[in-house]
């Protein structure tokens, strides 16, 4: 058989023993990061506080400081305490008084003690503010200056409550037109209708105003008519009770819606002398009311200041009616201010005088005497029977039977 072979023995080979010789670089240098130090990163952190402070300090005082006067709010406005839920007061009974030209009163009521202040607006939008009203009351008044005259201003009610809570209104106001401090100015004083015991005074003015007379025997006067309120520019008042042939001291007064006064200088007059009333020249026209067809009443009396031409006629009377186109030529040439035709139909009915006017065109005033009272009170025995009256109610001229052309009339008039 085959020979064993031994396996061999294990063999320990000794390693050589040195001592560890290591890197002496640092370990920055070797490439490996190192933090820094903690106590340096606070440094830094307690400078950036302490700068910060240091910023925050001198700007406060810069602030409160330098810049107080320009910042500081106004006195008249409080720094408002804030309540959350609770409602702002209620502006109730708003009254606008004492409106002038330049100024008015505004009152209001609210339902809690509040401050009151108003927002006035004019129309081109520039805006003021009243003086701040701070008690805390229930019942306000804001009086309200230097407004213009006859302008419709914007204003905005404030109120404010104790926690700050602010209610507002708005209202319109309008001031009144510019206070008038002028008189008005007396003009065409005259004295007309003048009778034995009676005168119309009248005069005019410039703006609507009252009228009044004082008269009187000397520039004293000592009497006064009943003062007239309505406000006219027209003045006419009637003097009564005068004495016949006497001469009156009279001026005018009038005053205006602003209470100014004017006063006239001393004027006189001299009442008529009393006069026979008859159908006589020179006596006074025995005044009458009758009626035109169409039924309304004219008295003599009330055409005194005018001309008047009186003619008594009837429709069977050929010379009347012949001599009736010359009258109605008259109303053209004449003003009606100035000339009055009376025709006065004597005792014929109206039914008559219709018929007969129905073809004509006349526009002179027709009356009817149809008892013939007037017509004998003027002594009308024959007619035409034409009485020419001055304006004072004078018989001045007469005529009796008609009338040849229009010139004989014409010239009858102008002597008047």
């Amino acid at each position: 058989m085959g020979t064993a072979i031994a396996a061999p023995a294990a063999v320990n080979y000794p390693v050589p023993s040195r001592a560890f010789q290591g890197d002496s670089r640092s370990l920055a240098a070797r490439g490996y990061a190192i933090p820094a130090p903690r106590t340096g990163g606070m440094l830094r952190t307690l400078l950036a506080l302490l700068i910060s402070v240091t910023l925050f300090i001198t700007g406060y005082y810069i602030i409160t400081q330098v810049w107080k006067p320009a910042i500081s709010l106004p006195q008249n406005i409080s720094t408002p305490r804030l309540s959350f839920g609770e409602k702002p007061a209620t502006i109730k009974n708003v009254q606008l008084s004492s409106i002038t030209d330049t100024g008015a009163i505004v009152t209001w009521e609210t339902d809690k003690p509040t401050s009151a202040q108003v927002i006035v607006c004019d129309p081109s939008g520039f805006c003021t503010w009243t003086e701040l009203q701070a008690p805390l009351v229930t019942k306000h008044w804001v009086p309200l200056h230097n407004l213009k005259a006859s302008t419709t201003y914007h204003l905005t009610l404030l109120s404010k409550d104790a926690n700050g809570k602010e209610a507002s209104l708005e209202k319109e106001l309008t001031t009144l037109a510019q206070s008038d401090t002028t008189p008005p100015i007396l003009t065409e004083v005259s004295a007309s209708k003048i009778e034995e015991t009676s005168v119309t005074i009248t005069w005019a003015t410039n703006e609507p105003a009252t009228s009044q007379v004082e008269y009187g025997l000397s520039e004293t006067y000592g009497k006064t008519s009943p003062l007239d309120n309505q406000m006219t520019t027209s003045h006419s008042v009637i003097l009564t009770g005068l004495e016949p042939n006497t001469l009156y001291h009279f001026k005018v007064k009038s005053t205006d819606a602003s209470g100014n006064e004017a006063t006239s200088l001393d004027n006189t007059l001299r009442t008529q002398a009393s006069l026979p009333v008859g159908p006589k020249i020179g006596n006074r026209a025995p005044d009458f009311t009758l009626k035109t067809i169409n039924g309304e009443e004219i008295s003599l009396k009330s055409l005194r200041g005018k001309k008047v031409v009186l003619n008594f006629w009837a429709t069977w009377c050929s010379p009347c009616v012949g001599e009736m186109p010359y009258f109605q030529d008259i109303t053209r040439t004449w003003k009606e201010d100035e000339l009055v035709v009376l025709a006065v139909n004597l005792e014929e009915n109206i039914s008559t005088v219709r018929n007969f006017l129905a073809g004509e065109r006349f526009t002179f005033t027709i009356l009817l005497d149809i008892e013939g009272a007037v017509g004998s009170r003027y002594d009308v025995s024959s007619i035409p029977r034409t009485f020419f009256i001055d304006r004072e109610g004078i018989i001045r001229e007469t005529k009796q039977g008609s009338f040849p052309n229009l010139a004989a009339i014409e010239e009858l008039i102008r002597s008047l």
